[in-house]
């Protein structure tokens, strides 16, 4: 099972992006885009679960050539050894994200479409 809770901004200053306030109790469907459903920067799992899903794909992410997705990816690969997904709001985090102008948002936008489209690579078969 991997768990994740609520994102609210860490500082008022940021833009409310990247957050998740939702109070609802969710379990992961496949009918849903694993997208933001769990926020990598709130998830957690058992270490006998991450054994079995195995390292984060460094393609995705920050600091690789497809920039994000990589927690969608990871519940993506969950999803597919029938490892469950919830979304739990009691459990909380406040997270600094730092992103206080149009511009920092339209990049992370940018990012966001060149992740999901290398997930779409990776993941969808003929």
């Amino acid at each position: 099972l991997i768990r994740g809770g609520r994102v609210e901004l860490g500082d008022a200053r940021d833009l409310p992006f990247t957050i998740k306030r939702s109070w609802a109790r969710e379990r992961l469907t496949p009918d849903v885009h694993p997208g933001g459903f769990v926020l990598g920067c709130n998830m957690t799992m058992h270490r006998d679960v991450a054994a079995r899903i195995g390292y984060f794909d460094e393609r995705f992410g920050a600091g690789g050539p497809l920039r994000s997705a990589e927690d969608t990816d990871y519940l993506v690969r969950a999803m597919l050894l029938g490892i469950a997904v919830e979304y739990v709001p009691d459990m909380t985090i406040f997270h600094h994200h730092g992103r206080r102008d149009r511009k920092a948002i339209e990049k992370l936008h940018r990012d966001y479409s060149l992740g999901n489209g290398g997930l779409c690579l990776k993941h969808v078969r003929h």
